[in-house]
């Protein structure tokens, strides 16, 4: 006869941070940009405490216009842009730090940040995000590029 006594053992595991949902559409309207974002969790680690609980790709894709070179030019046209980008979500509750850098494609580079050619940027991001884990509903803001200062909702599933 066998008789089990890890009683703690599943509520070490009920305690973990379990992630955030696989997906998530997120809408960005603002003042310098409007943007349409599709994001996958691509990597959830299984050590107990890293630092980043979740690692997401975004493709994003919208219209901006070149505010800072509207200041020193007559430019106050609208402009495309595409982008691909990798953050890092931090946190267990509710709140979360997002850390990325990702690589737009415009059809008006601003030579921000470190322009590849007059196409293609490399830019950072850092923002708050609002999501609970398994939740549904997500609320981000922080700043990046093109779009420079971003507060955005989005869905998650």
């Amino acid at each position: 006869m066998s008789t089990n006594f890890c009683a703690g053992q599943n509520n070490a595991e009920d305690s973990r941070f379990t992630g955030l949902k696989k997906n998530a559409i997120h809408f960005t309207p603002g003042v310098q940009a409007l943007t349409l974002s599709y994001e996958r969790k691509l990597w959830h680690p299984k050590k107990e405490n890293p630092f980043f609980k979740t690692i997401t790709g975004r493709f994003e894709g919208g219209v901006f216009q070149a505010v800072l070179n509207a200041a020193f030019s007559d430019d106050s046209e609208i402009h495309s842009f595409y982008a691909l980008s990798v953050s890092g979500i931090t946190g267990k509750g509710k709140n979360h730090l997002e850390v990325g850098f990702g690589i737009a494609r415009t059809d008006h580079a601003e030579k921000i940040y470190c322009c590849l050619n007059t196409y293609y940027d490399i830019y950072p991001s850092i923002g708050y995000r609002l999501q609970k884990p398994d939740g549904k509903f997500v609320f981000r803001a922080g700043v990046s590029h093109p779009r420079y200062t971003y507060i955005s909702v989005g869905y998650a599933f």
